[in-house]
């Protein structure tokens, strides 16, 4: 409103003169329903796609998360196995593997439907025609299907690889002790590959304690599930350090202590001892399995399979006749099981503890930690007998089948041992012995290998020559072994597991 001070009338009469601005004429127009609607529907439309985009780049964003933290467990396993491998001299050392195999569900919510977690690892349409239905189903038929319950073997070799304690000494009272409680690296070791038993921690008097409530991936449920779920296996890497001496074969303190090196926990009861350390003489025990001259009533293994050892229940391992499995003894099945599960629980095959979930204070000390979410852990070989798969073999650069990988059948134990000069010159002397095997008593160990035309011969074909022991390589390790994990995400953000093969080849 404006006052027209220029217009005397206007003033007289004391009225103020509007003045409009251009263009307006007083419709008074606003928008319609139907515009309305229409921004409504624009604005609709434009906040879903807002919310889509958010929506899915926050599920990238936590997929990516998921596949890094489980890249980056597989990966650790990965180096860890690689590195100890590496530092392994099958002369002077045992490879022992143990074959598993778990019924499991994946989640609680699954075991309690009584639902089966297996993987596909065979042909597809082999299961589909035998009607096998491998979530609810049970057991797996072989025969019949292409499903095999979750994998869980165990692997256990001696290594040169240079490690620090995981949990030295409080108190060292040794020269020894006391290197590791300054970090030195030290060297062999024994590590052992498996799925742990789950522990919890308690605190009692300012002191972490275990409850010794442990949970064992074999201990099962009326469907015959394992009460853990296989979203929380956890695969441990156990290493032992050994204080070398002579006198003692095996570890030089009481089972019930064993479980400070599965915890790898110091305790300070035992003063000045670390807890992943032990007195072990360990070229002592190399010698038991290389040949044993002159001793009484004692087996050279060597000359019997090299893979079978005595399991529950009965003979185990890969041989084309009984004959050539190790013997019942007693002591030559502990030579193994003393130093796979020592104060442990055989019939579990704990090889380690962990603590699930691990407090604040304990967590710069997971020494055996290694994959959780670890749901399928299985090692295979390439068979010593076949020299196709050798570098030094004259076809093998025009091999055209593939290396068959040979698994351990589960509940059985495969123990090679030692690939020394002294063990490979006892098998030859088996053939030389009785070179036309007339005898016939048993079949010799030598008679197990293929024929390999030797070093230096000009091969025509696969395997020419005569089959004699000149054209034989004789070896007490696999070729190479394979290990292959697989992990899934704990959180449930990815739908799949990342998979991981480790293949080594032994020189």
């Amino acid at each position: 409103m404006m006052w027209d001070s220029d217009n005397p009338a206007a003033q007289r009469h004391g009225q103020a003169s509007l003045s409009a601005p251009p263009g307006c004429h007083g419709s008074g127009r606003g928008f319609t329903l139907t515009e309305m609607l229409v921004a409504l529907a624009v604005m609709v439309l434009a906040l879903a796609m807002v919310t889509s985009v958010f929506s899915i780049t926050t599920k990238t964003a936590a997929t990516s998360a998921a596949i890094a933290d489980v890249e980056a467990i597989a990966s650790n396993f990965a180096d860890q196995l690689q590195q100890d491998l590496e530092g392994c001299d099958p002369s002077q050392s045992i490879l022992v593997i143990h074959g598993r195999t778990q019924a499991a569900a994946l989640t609680e919510d699954l075991r309690q439907a009584g639902q089966y977690y297996r993987v596909m690892t065979g042909d597809p349409d082999l299961a589909a025609s035998s009607g096998f239905d491998p979530k609810f189903d049970s057991p797996a038929d072989p025969n019949t299907n292409a499903y095999s319950d979750p994998r869980a073997d165990i692997l256990m070799f001696f290594t040169n690889r240079p490690t620090a304690s995981k949990a030295p000494a409080i108190s060292p009272g040794s020269y020894f002790q006391w290197s590791l409680y300054r970090g030195a690296l030290q060297s062999p070791i024994q590590v052992v590959y498996g799925h742990a038993a789950l522990d919890t921690a308690v605190q009692v008097g300012g002191a972490w304690q275990f409850a010794d409530d442990l949970q064992h991936i074999q201990e099962v449920d009326d469907n015959g599930l394992s009460e853990l779920p296989a979203s929380r296996w956890h695969l441990a890497r156990r290493q032992v350090l050994f204080n070398v001496f002579t006198g003692a074969l095996y570890y030089g303190f009481q089972p019930a202590a064993y479980p400070r090196i599965w915890r790898c926990c110091a305790d300070p009861a035992e003063t000045g001892l670390a807890a992943d350390a032990v007195r072990f003489d360990l070229p002592r025990y190399i010698q038991e399995f290389q040949p044993r001259q002159g001793a009484t009533g004692s087996t050279n293994l060597a000359t019997l399979s090299p893979y079978g050892v005595p399991v529950e229940g009965g003979f185990g391992g890969y041989s084309p006749d009984p004959a050539l499995q190790w013997s019942t003894a007693p002591d030559e099945a502990r030579l193994i099981w003393n130093v796979l599960f020592p104060g442990g629980i055989q019939q579990y095959h704990h090889v380690a503890t962990v603590i699930e979930q691990p407090p604040a204070a304990l967590q710069d000390n997971l020494g055996i930690h290694l994959a959780p979410g670890c749901v399928w852990f299985q090692v295979e070989f390439l068979l010593p007998e076949d020299p196709r798969n050798g570098r030094e073999h004259p076809l093998s650069d025009q091999r055209r089948d593939t290396p068959r990988w040979v698994a351990v059948e589960p509940g059985q134990t495969y123990v090679f041992v030692p690939d020394s000069s002294e063990n490979r010159a006892l098998v030859e002397a088996q053939a030389a012995a009785d070179p036309l095997n007339v005898s016939n008593l048993f079949p010799q160990r030598v008679a197990t290998f293929m024929q390999l035309v030797p070093p230096g011969a000009v091969a025509y074909a696969p395997y020419n020559g005569p089959n004699t022991i000149d054209n034989r390589q004789i070896r007490m390790w696999p070729y190479a072994i394979r290990a292959t994990i697989r992990v899934i995400d704990q959180r449930g953000r990815l739908e799949e597991p990342i998979v991981r093969s480790v293949v080594h080849r032994f020189r």
